[in-house]
């Protein structure tokens, strides 16, 4: 399988931009598709999938939405899979502009994404994000994320969720 990365990512992270910025998100879609198969090659190939993948962040700041959106989506279905120690310097770098997009993107889809793959990052890499220093700012904007479209503030509670679980858990290892 490890040899077939190669061939089967970049058809993956193209399928990822092809989509619709008002897709109902209980429909299934190649692009939905797409991101659920990324997923599940991050979690069998592990580590191995992580330099297929980040390559496809330089679509970040992409003036398309679909590709912004994707490149977010792509990091997002790979944190659950490789070796923390892996991914921590990638989110490191990644979550300022995570941050920024889901304040201010004018898309939709893409703070919905940005959202998502937060809560991603702190559910499987909590230490990352409590010891980054953008964590006030992070928090600033899950709070104001809440206010947003119904889809992004849900995944702003699915964050705010994944810090308590952690932060429950540093402050009872603080008390012991």
């Amino acid at each position: 399988m490890l040899g077939a990365l190669q061939y089967l990512i970049p058809p993956l992270l193209k399928r990822l931009t092809v989509q619709e910025e008002y897709d109902d998100e209980d429909d299934w879609n190649p692009n939905k598709a797409a991101g659920v198969c990324l997923m599940l090659i991050a979690q069998c190939c592990m580590d191995n999938v992580v330099p297929h993948v980040i390559g496809f962040q330089e679509h970040i700041n992409h003036k398309d939405w679909k590709f912004r959106d994707a490149a977010v989506m792509s990091f997002g279905c790979i944190v659950d899979g490789p070796d923390p120690k892996t991914l921590n310097q990638h989110a490191w770098n990644l979550i300022p502009h995570l941050i920024r997009m889901l304040k201010t993107d004018p898309s939709l889809a893409v703070r919905d994404t940005c959202a998502w793959t937060l809560g991603r990052i702190c559910e499987r890499l909590p230490q990352t994000i409590l010891q980054h220093s953008n964590v006030m700012e992070l928090v600033e904007a899950l709070l104001l994320s809440l206010n947003n479209d119904p889809r992004v503030a849900t995944n702003a509670c699915w964050a705010f969720s994944s810090l308590a679980e952690v932060g429950q858990g540093l402050c009872c290892s603080l008390i012991k």
